[in-house]
């Protein structure tokens, strides 16, 4: 059991394809249903995507009903905050739309994912931004998620072993600064064995 945190930062990470935007999303969907405002910038997706993703988590199927998606949508309406963007995002304009998450009320916030904010390819910049985020924060008392990638995989093992919190990508303070760390790492080789039972 995890409980999240006002006022908190939360760095939640994995390989590609394990799994940490379904986290977000689904941790997203329960504080929804928890009676919270949530705001997502996603940058990848586009916001029909992520309310088709909100609602199939919400239903616990895949391509639910028309008739659910549309009572889902109208329930939804004054719980869910979408920055509707599908390109990479200046720093100051990303601290600004967590800002204005904060100020429309939404207690939990999803930044997915830092490599979009324009920040990774200057370790001084990435340091400044992620303490930034923390204080807004707490200045305005919600949770934000930033998701993030982890560094490829090495090794004999490679993605079969699970990554720890040294892994990021990016500097030590990525992985320093956070008030709590989460790592997504799916079992593959678990996911095939139960496949074929």
């Amino acid at each position: 059991h995890l409980t999240l945190r006002i006022r908190e930062l939360v760095l939640l990470g994995g390989f590609s394809g394990h799994f940490k935007t379904t986290i977000a999303r689904q941790t997203g969907a329960y504080a929804m249903g928890s009676g919270h405002k949530v705001g997502v910038c996603s940058l990848e997706l586009t916001a029909e995507d992520i309310i088709e993703q909100f609602a199939e988590i919400s239903a616990t199927v895949s391509r639910p009903a028309e008739g659910y998606l549309k009572r889902w949508c109208d329930w939804a309406d004054d719980k869910l905050v979408i920055y509707d963007r599908l390109d990479s995002i200046k720093p100051h304009d990303a601290i600004r739309m967590a800002i204005k998450f904060a100020q429309l009320g939404c207690r939990l916030i999803i930044l997915d994912c830092l490599m979009m904010r324009g920040v990774c390819d200057d370790l001084e910049r990435e340091r400044e931004f992620v303490q930034t985020v923390k204080r807004v924060a707490a200045k305005f008392q919600v949770t934000i998620i930033l998701v993030h990638h982890m560094k490829k995989p090495q090794g004999q093992e490679g993605e079969h072993a699970a990554p720890g919190k040294y892994q990021f990508n990016g500097s030590s303070h990525i992985s320093n600064t956070p008030d709590t760390i989460l790592v997504a790492w799916h079992d593959k080789r678990q996911a095939a064995l139960r496949a074929l039972s």
